[in-house]
Parts: structure tokens; sequence; C-alpha cells
């Protein structure tokens, strides 16, 4: 289901390597079979519908360095304990929406030098594959979907001299998908093993549902914070 937090095989991987010996990863499912995903920095639309991410989540944020006093002081203010990082001549924090809110709040000139920020890599636009979806074999299709099929579906599509397709070998004027795929999110817009960086998900690679956190090793000992 959406929201679920879904165990899988990595996708993009050596294709030799078999798919239950790739690196098991950890992220939000928020694209099921059959939904259009769009993703514009940290607003993330399904089916066109704006859907709220998780009150966890933790976006970044920008701001010049200049400005570090002013942030330092309103995280104190509201007593959150978030790392200042810099890179080059600007600064970041990743925090939860609400925890941004907060902060504006406190000091409301960081509504102008605090800003959410985003890279190329966070957006996505896709309709999601499913089972029995079937596609025209076109130039315009395969710019979408060859990598895809022929990473995660066993066929080979090919195009012909004479700019037909081929599948297998074989002309063929369209082409049908044999398995559902999902889009995932981490919940910190930072780590990129998601569908930002490797794409949408096969169920093939799909292990199953997290629905326990047994423990929480904050500091790297083992069963720190024991849940």
């Amino acid at each position: 289901h959406r929201e679920d937090l879904l165990v899988f095989n990595q996708p993009q991987t050596k294709a030799s390597d078999p798919v239950n010996l790739r690196p098991v990863l950890l992220s939000r499912c928020v694209g099921l079979p059959g939904d259009f995903i769009r993703l514009e920095g940290t607003n993330l639309f399904v089916n066109e519908a704006p859907k709220p991410r998780s009150v966890d989540a933790l976006f970044c944020y920008r701001y010049w360095p200049a400005q570090n006093a002013l942030v330092e002081e309103a995280l104190k203010a509201t007593g959150m304990n978030r790392p200042l990082l810099a890179r080059n001549d600007t600064g970041f924090i990743f925090m939860p929406q609400l925890e941004y809110l907060r902060l504006l709040i406190a000091q409301p000139i960081l509504k102008v030098a605090l800003k959410p920020y985003a890279t190329e890599l966070d957006n996505i636009s896709t309709l999601v594959p499913y089972r029995g979806y079937t596609i025209p074999l076109d130039r315009r299709s395969m710019e979408t979907w060859q990598t895809l099929i022929n990473a995660h579906e066993g066929v080979t599509l090919t195009e012909a001299k004479d700019s037909t397709w081929l599948l297998n070998g074989v002309a063929a004027a369209q082409y049908t998908f044999k398995q559902d795929y999902y889009v995932v999110l981490n919940d910190h817009q930072g780590y990129l093993n998601d569908s930002r960086r490797f794409g949408l998900v096969p169920a093939s690679h799909v292990i199953g549902r997290a629905s326990l956190l047994l423990f929480s090793p904050e500091k790297k000992r083992l069963f720190q914070r024991l849940r």
C-alpha cells in the first residue's frame, strides 16, 4: 500500500548479480502500479492530487553563511537539535516541515534567508507500469521504457535499421508488461537510494513490508535504544 515501508533488493546494480544477492534497501512506497507520480522538489503529487509526505520526513533547507547565527538562535529558541551543514558558500539543514515553520515563527527574518532546497534529482514524472499494461513500440515510448524493460522484464527490445522494433529478435508493434512496478522515496531527502536515483522498483525485487523496528543503533552500538 502507499506509505508502507518497502523492503526490496536494489534494482540498479550489475545485471549479472542474482536479484536476491543484491543490496537490501528500505524506503517508503509512494507510487503503486497504475499511478501517475509527480515529484517537484518537496511537493509530491499522486494522480495529480497533492500527497502530504510523512510528518517525520526530513527536507533540505539552505541559507547563506551570514545567517548562521540567526539559524543557531532559532534552533536554540525552539529547543531543536539539528546539525548545520556547509558546502562551498552555502549552509544546509535537514528537518521536518513542521520544524521549519517553528523556526520561521521564532525568527521571522528567516522567511527570507532560509529556503527549501532541491536538486534536479528531486524531480520525477512518470506513469507506474503494471502487469498487463500495453504500450506501442515506437521511438517515443522506447525513450521512456526501453531501459526498464530490458533490465527487468526478461526480454530484449532493440531498434531495427528500418526504425521498427524487435522483441527478442522478432518484429513487434507493441509490448505488454509482465510485472508491476513501484515508486519509493526515502523520508530523508539527502539519502538518494530511492526512485530518484535508480528509478522504479519491479515486483520481482520486492521482499516485503517492514512492520517492526527492533532496535535503532544511533551510536553504532549493538542493541542501542532497544525497542
